[in-house]
Order: C-alpha cells, then structure tokens, then sequence
C-alpha cells in the first residue's frame, strides 16, 4: 500500500498536467463544435441574399419576357412558368404573393405563392443566424 501512495505522491504532477490537457482540449473541442453550428446556421442568411436578388430580378420581368423552358419565377404577384420560351402565370391565391424565399435546412431558394408575413419572418429568421 505505501508503494502505491509514494508513486501516487511522486507522480501526482503528471496527473495535475494531464488533468489540465484533457480540460483544454474538451473546451477547444466545444469551441470548434459551437463554430461549425453557426456556420451552418448562417447558411440561412446566404439564402436570404440570393432570394433578395431573385426578387429583385424578378421585378424585371413581365408576361413578354424571354426565359427557358421550366424555369419559375414571379410577375408581378403572381408566380410564372416558362412553357415554350414563354411565361405563362400561375395565379396565386388572392391572400398570396409570389416570393423567392431562402430556405430553412439547407442551401437554396424557393420560389411560391405565400403570405407577406410569412415572408418577412423568413427574412427576419435569416438575419438572426450566426448570432
């Protein structure tokens, strides 16, 4: 028993300085984890900034603009399909409008019929992410 607390008093040090390593590296791992976590948060802000310059395309257009077959977009407040190189418009609710909407979980937009508050919370969503 007495070997065991010599070598316990001789090498205590060791145990204090691997202690303090093992705590370090625990709180540098939560930091990098806690990073990563914004980052993929923040991936709703980049939605949101290229569904602002979707929608401000789509200001550009009108029923006589040129477009590919099956491309979506908004005219007006309605939502359009491009069929045969020509928009056709896709009526939207009379409570709806066409937006560009970043999404939620992963990168992207969509564009759809939905409600002005709707939108705007998306949008406000987005500019909290990160922090």
């Amino acid at each position: 028993m007495k070997f065991f607390a010599t070598l316990f008093h001789n090498y205590s040090y060791l145990f204090i300085i691997f202690i303090l390593i093992t705590a370090l590296i625990s709180d540098t791992s939560a930091v990098a984890i806690d990073k990563r976590k914004k980052k993929e948060k923040c991936v709703q802000q980049l939605n949101a900034d290229d569904a602002n310059k979707l929608n401000k395309f789509y200001k550009t257009l009108d029923i006589d603009s040129d477009c590919e077959n099956g491309e979506v977009a908004c005219i007006g407040k309605d939502a359009a399909k491009c069929d045969h190189g020509k928009f056709v418009l896709i009526p939207c609710a009379t409570t709806l409008q066409c937006f560009a909407l970043p999404l939620v979980n992963k990168r992207g937009t969509s564009t759809t019929c939905d409600t002005v508050a709707d939108k705007e919370a998306r949008f406000a969503a987005a500019e909290k992410c990160g922090g």
